[in-house]
């Protein structure tokens, strides 16, 4: 939610403040599908992308 803010600040100078929280608010079901999308992939592969950057990680600290 806040990405889509931030946004549609620029809006607020370049057109006006009500086109801008239009925008804003017309983007609201994007971002949390948005959201629900990446709370999910992240449920499936965080534990093992974890254990992976954390092998990486650790062999560039040995190799350095």
């Amino acid at each position: 939610l806040m990405f889509g803010f931030l946004f549609a600040l620029p809006y607020i100078i370049l057109i006006s403040p009500k086109y801008a929280l239009a925008y804003w608010v017309a983007g609201i079901p994007w971002d949390i599908a948005h959201c629900v999308a990446n709370f999910l992939v992240s449920m499936v592969i965080g534990k093992r992308l974890h254990t992976i950057l954390q092998r990486v990680i650790g062999a560039r600290a040995k190799a350095a």
